[in-house]
């Protein structure tokens, strides 16, 4: 449920662990009602609670290297309610 999710994300804020997670893969969908893509990695930059009591997540995706550079390409999010 989102509040043992918003736990666990939250309580590694502030300290120097890297947190990662993905969404479910399907093939009816491409995105989950998130908005974020469907089998995808991500890697969670932070976490916040608003004065209202909203709840918000900042993720990272790794994305595919453009063809003219060695790079890789670098999604970042905004910040997404949880």
């Amino acid at each position: 449920d989102s509040d043992t999710i918003w736990q666990l994300l939250s309580s590694h804020e502030k300290t120097d662990d890297f947190v990662m997670c993905g969404t479910e893969s399907s093939t009816e969908a491409k995105r989950n009602e998130s908005g974020l893509s469907k089998g995808q990695a991500f890697t969670v930059l932070g976490t916040v609670k608003l004065s209202d009591g909203q709840r918000l997540v900042k993720p990272e995706t790794p994305g595919v290297a453009r063809k003219d550079s060695l790079e890789p390409l670098i999604r970042v999010f905004s910040w997404m309610m949880l």
